[in-house]
């Protein structure tokens, strides 16, 4: 059931535990890269999705499926009449695209990954149909999350004095999508050439993707106002 304002789940002990809850989903999506990092000898691989297979593997899966959990429970605001798709929908997609991607490990072909760890748990290294299974569901989540700061995170208060303010949520989004976007033409310009047009451009466009999500659950949380709430 939706969280309706003019009802009493949105007392303020309600809207402080919304808050909270969007402070742990964008601090979680903000550490996420660095954890994956630092605990594989700092070492840079193609994708995030490539530490499943390392060290680092724990902090891949716990991360990922706590935060995609969070957004599946997360309720958000109450849609209105105006809206097609509510909050609670919107994040749900979202949360069980992050749950397949967990599940549904890409394929593993870094040579700095030991064979030993390919077999871990789901992984594989020759199943394609997991492999395009996992990127659909990877770049279903960061456009979806992206469409949560556009469309959600930016309408909620319209009072003139506002409008000018949440206009951040929308370039938060852009630049998510404009990452999604850098990654597919980097793809497809392997794809063609055989030839990296940037190096680990899967990395480097997850992490700034996943930095500016991260940004906007923050920012959205009012953690820094929480008591005057």
């Amino acid at each position: 059931m939706l969280l309706d304002k003019n009802e009493s789940p949105y007392c303020d002990k309600y809207k402080k535990d919304l808050y909270i809850q969007r402070f742990i989903i964008g601090i979680l999506g903000m550490l996420m890269p660095f954890l994956l990092y630092g605990f594989f000898n700092f070492t840079f691989l193609d994708s995030f999705s490539q530490y499943y297979y390392t060290r680092s593997a724990v902090f891949f899966i716990i991360t990922v499926s706590t935060f995609s959990i969070l957004l599946i429970s997360y309720q958000g605001y109450e849609k209105t009449e105006n809206e097609k798709v509510s909050d609670n929908r919107l994040t749900s997609i979202a949360g069980i695209m992050g749950l397949i991607v967990v599940l549904v490990p890409t394929k593993a072909i870094s040579p700095l990954i030991n064979p030993a760890t390919v077999y871990a748990l789901f992984g594989h290294s020759c199943n394609d149909i997991k492999l395009w299974i996992h990127n659909i569901a990877a770049i279903a989540f960061m456009s979806l999350v992206g469409g949560v700061s556009y469309f959600k995170f930016s309408k909620v208060d319209d009072k003139e004095r506002n409008k000018k303010k949440n206009q951040i949520y929308k370039f938060f989004a852009i630049v998510i999508w404009v990452s999604v976007g850098f990654i597919l033409i980097c793809f497809i310009y392997y794809s063609v050439t055989q030839k990296s047009l940037v190096e680990n451009y899967v990395f480097w466009g997850e992490f700034v993707a996943i930095e500016f999500f991260a940004f906007s659950w923050i920012k959205k949380s009012h953690i820094l106002t929480l008591n005057r709430k």
